[in-house]
């Protein structure tokens, strides 16, 4: 960028930063400030000093910190310890509020700083018990390297604490006017750890769908939920790894075999046994069953409101990653110099997260002067605030990225319970309890009692509807007698102490394919795709690895279903799936590896069954069919493809549906105006699309006349109200047996039918049948009779969309587009989502109109059962150039300050919505240039 025109965009910058200040002054002295003195010094002093010198103790050599244009850092130092400890001073500059909330959400501690309002989560969250586990890891597991550098990073966030108070840290403590029995507290390495619990909680597998498949059940018949989460397609949706299988003489994974393997339960050297302790289950294994047949009938029956009350206790967990569901995800993909312009891998990543403001990644560069055994890191990338090293990005050598596998590893169990214990294999055993106090800011302590089972801590204790779940479940002659009823315990294996943190610190400082899978080796939770490239030889490296403690369950026990904790048939065995057996790839014939979250390998070629719950791969093979088409021909891919990629809007589900639609015979002049939007539409999701947004209309209606309207009403949305007949009902609808009045109450977040890629294969699979059950709809004032084929149900949804639409975005189909109904605003994720609206109004930002949509690779997620806001986004994109470092470019959903009035806090937002990247700059060299702020931190 030249010179002049960087200094007109600081100005510009500039004037705006300031308007937003005096903005925000104006407001709170005019009363929304609690009643605060508020000044323009108020707003300003927590912005960070980013030039000149500063003193930070425990230094052993000054370390220089340079940011760009974008404010975004990188660190310079002579020693590790001194690297790490600059990383938490500078990212505690900037982000320290996100910081400290985060530790008090992981530790169970949201009420000391929130009230009363958020005590029963505090409650889950204790019971769950991360921050103890998180100080367990720390005490016992982690290397002592990690272990330095963690207390580092936090002597860095200590220093910046040191002799400030709340509103010299962030205008957000300054905005509550906390009381004066809080205060901050210093930073420790276990909140840094307690971390990942956070992220391993949001990226838990199939706990969501174990919960609607029992709550289903009330409604609907085993064959009609069967059809709403059908087997995987291999057919049309390629998994990650096509070839490969455990070799039976080696017991590993042998990336070159044509699969199968013989025996998933008790081969590989894994002990047969099962878990059979009190306790939280630590040690205990994971994997999956071979021939798994379902879950019990009597265990699984009948438990919708208890099931429907831990749904809830979960969606009131702060999901710091984005609702738990089908959108939670990430593309990326690696193709190798064979096929690329550089002659070298081309890399590139972008998870699917809750948008967030702050964004949840914080992009920095960490350097050693000179790279030695002293000091190891050369890395830059994306980073958490609150933790220390690099998360997803590239050193000297490799570059990585990850998307969520999906495996399951956590199950749901029930318990019969009496007051001293709970019953198993035909005794009763003692709890194991602890006690937890929880403080509340302007209230008394409260005080809870955890107990723990040996299949994990009993979560149902912290519902008063969960305290009698059982109470209605039907149960078969084998199961004990209910009494007061059966608990509901959790295993999850997150609740295990791991290696993770050790686990980025390794991928920081491998220099090869066989570091890099090391590295993944001890990152248990988490699991995630790993995808790997290296510039060595004549056209790099490529590589995958699948990582992670995925449990081992037994025959009859697929995870797809609470289970009876009292039968031993259903705990976990006591190993996990051996990392030398989880599928790998180096230098794959094809020459390219995509993951995003489709499943990994076909489930008759390996014999661990690892989830029932893959993504239905939808992105994935878009990704596949772009890269073949772009190289079939000889042609190869460059950066600019790899961004462009990262940017397709194609619909999958409109390409299948759409020429059904244009068959339907539509009599009504302005349905038919509609209609003839989506002739020669190339199913594309622009923002200017007017026939992406009725197509997408269109398919919220069917989705919600064939399937929503007869899901129960723990999986709709919350306040949507249908007449039902009531779920123990038989017979006709008479004075007898009337219709009931039936509310939806599910978040519309995480509401069903979602409209994502497991509902594609739903209707892929009956689309043919014309009069397949699932046509049928009820009647309403509009269709007295209802429908009972496809066309019926097809031409209803049409008209439907037509008049919501036209309430939305006006009569004329011709001003429609898809950007109007598809936007994303960005909420500070504390004050801008509870705090008063005139708060809401100062921190938050937007609306954007977007392109993508649900299941794209342009992946702007939308829940079909709530509406067509934006409720999960690319969080950040990133494309790397390995070995040519400096040509690699990136982007971040918001920007790198957490102030809300910094010039920082949403300055690469509007590229991101257009789909833009900027410069990365690596090399000395290149971060010299592009420097706008140089401060120096001594001893």
């Amino acid at each position: 960028m030249p010179a002049n025109t960087t200094a007109a965009s600081t100005k510009k910058k500039g004037r705006r930063a300031r308007l937003l200040v005096i903005a925000l002054v104006l407001a709170l002295v005019a009363g929304l400030g609690y009643g605060a003195y508020w000044t323009v010094s108020t707003v300003r002093a927590p912005f960070p000093q980013t030039t000149g010198t500063l003193k930070l103790d425990g230094l052993s050599g000054p370390v220089d910190v340079k940011r760009d244009d974008y404010g975004v850092p990188q660190i310079y130092a002579s020693t590790e310890e001194d690297l790490f400890r600059a990383q938490g001073y500078v990212q505690a500059q900037d982000r320290f509020w996100e910081m400290d909330v985060r530790r008090h959400m992981t530790a169970g501690r949201l009420s000391e700083m929130f009230g009363r309002e958020q005590v029963d989560t505090d409650a889950f969250l204790r019971t769950l018990g991360w921050h103890r586990v998180a100080q367990e890891e720390y005490d016992k597991l982690l290397s002592p390297d990690t272990k330095k550098n963690l207390q580092a990073y936090a002597d860095g966030v200590n220093a910046y604490l040191k002799g400030k108070e709340g509103r010299d840290i962030s205008v957000e403590y300054a905005a509550l006017a906390f009381s004066n029995d809080y205060s901050i507290e210093p930073w420790t390495p276990v909140d840094s750890v307690a971390w990942l619990k956070a992220m391993a909680w949001d990226l838990r597998g199939n706990m969501q769908e174990e919960i609607d498949r029992s709550l289903m059940t009330t409604r609907l018949s085993e064959k009609q939920i069967q059809d709403l989460y059908p087997p995987y397609p291999y057919d049309l949706h390629r998994p990650i790894v096509d070839k490969g299988g455990v070799d039976g003489a080696t017991g590993k994974f042998d990336p070159s075999a044509e699969g199968g393997s013989e025996d998933a339960g008790t081969g590989s050297g894994l002990d047969a046994g099962t878990d059979t302790g009190s306790g939280t289950g630590t040690g205990t294994g994971t994997g999956g069953s071979d021939g798994a047949q379902g879950s019990p009938q009597g265990a699984t029956q009948g438990l919708q409101s208890q099931l429907s009350a831990l749904s809830a206790s979960l969606e009131k967990i702060p999901a710091l990653l984005g609702p738990n569901g089908n959108g939670i995800g990430s593309n990326s993909w690696v193709v190798s110099g064979k096929y690329t312009t550089t002659g070298k891998p081309l890399l590139a990543n972008d998870p699917h997260l809750a948008p967030q403001l702050p964004s949840l990644w914080y992009q920095m560069g960490l350097h050693c002067r000179s790279v030695s055994d002293k000091c190891r890191y050369d890395v830059a990338g994306y980073t958490f605030a609150g933790m220390p090293g690099v998360i997803i990005g590239h050193n000297q050598d490799i570059a990585w990225g990850f998307t969520n596998l999906g495996a399951d590893v956590s199950d749901l169990y029930l318990e019969k319970v009496t007051d001293s214990g709970y019953l198993f294999a035909g005794k009763e055993r003692p709890f194991v309890t602890r006690e937890e106090i929880i403080k509340i800011a302007g209230g008394e302590p409260r005080k809870i009692t955890v107990r723990t089972t040996n299949n994990g801590p009993l979560v149902s204790d912290r519902s008063n509807e969960l305290e009698k779940v059982g109470d209605e479940a039907p149960v078969d002659n084998l199961a004990p007698d209910r009494g007061d009823g059966y608990a509901v315990a959790l295993r999850w294996t997150a609740l295990d102490p791991g290696k993770s943190m050790d686990a980025v610190f390794k991928l920081n400082r491998a220099t090869d394919f066989k570091q890099f899978r090391e590295a993944a080796r001890d990152f248990e939770v988490p699991s995630q795709n790993l995808i790997y490239a290296d510039a060595k030889g004549a056209e790099g490296t490529i590589g995958y690895q699948a990582p992670g403690k995925i449990p081992v369950r037994q025959k009859g026990h697929d995870g797809t279903m609470p289970a009876p904790g009292w039968d031993p048939k259903y705990t976990w065995k006591k190993k996990f799936v051996p990392f030398d057996e989880l599928p790998y790839e180096e230098n794959p014939e094809r020459g390219y590896i995509v993951t995003a979250n489709q499943a990994v390998i076909d489930a008759e070629k390996y014999p661990y069954a690892l989830t029932e719950d893959w993504g239905y791969g939808s992105r994935s093979q878009r990704i596949n069919d772009l890269i073949e088409s772009k190289t079939k021909d000889g042609a190869k891919v460059s950066t600019e493809d790899m961004r462009t990629m990262q940017m397709d809007n194609s619909s999958e589900i409109a390409k299948l549906l759409t020429p059904y639609l244009l068959k339907i015979d539509i009599s009504d002049p302005h349905v038919r105006e509609a209609q003839k939007l989506l002739e020669g539409w190339d199913y594309t999701q622009d923002a200017d699309s007017g026939a992406a947004a009725y197509f997408n209309g269109v398919w919220r209606h069917v989705l919600k006349l064939a399937f929503g309207n007869k899901l129960p009403k723990e999986l709709r949305v919350k306040g949507e109200c249908l007449n039902v007949r009531p779920a123990d009902s038989t017979g006709p609808v008479d004075e007898q047996n009337r219709l009931v009045r039936e509310c939806g109450q599910r978040d519309a977040e995480s509401a069903q039918p979602d409209g994502g890629d497991r509902w594609y294969e739903v209707v892929r699979r009956i689309l043919k049948d014309e009069k397949n059950e699932w046509w049928a709809s009820a009647p309403n004032r509009t269709y007295r009779a209802g429908t009972d084929t496809r066309d019926e149900l097809l031409k209803r949804a049409m008209v439907d969309a037509r008049w919501e639409l036209t309430a939305k975005l006006g009569k004329d189909v011709n001003s429609w587009s898809w950007g109007r109904l598809h936007q994303l605003t960005l909420k500070n994720q504390t004050l801008g989502t509870e705090g008063p609206g005139a708060v809401q109004f100062l921190l938050n930002r937007g609306p954007w109109n977007l392109s993508g949509g649900e299941a794209a690779v342009n992946a702007t997620g939308w829940n079909a059962a709530g509406g067509y806001g934006v409720v999960w986004v690319p969080s950040m994109r990133m494309v790397v150039n390995v070995g040519d470092w400096d040509k690699s470019r990136w982007i971040n959903l918001t920007g790198a300050s957490g102030h809300a009035y910094s010039s920082h806090y949403t300055d690469q937002t509007d590229k991101w919505a257009k789909g833009e990247l900027i410069d990365w700059a690596y090399g000395k060299q290149a971060v010299d240039a592009r420097t706008e702020d140089t401060l120096v931190l001594t001893p």
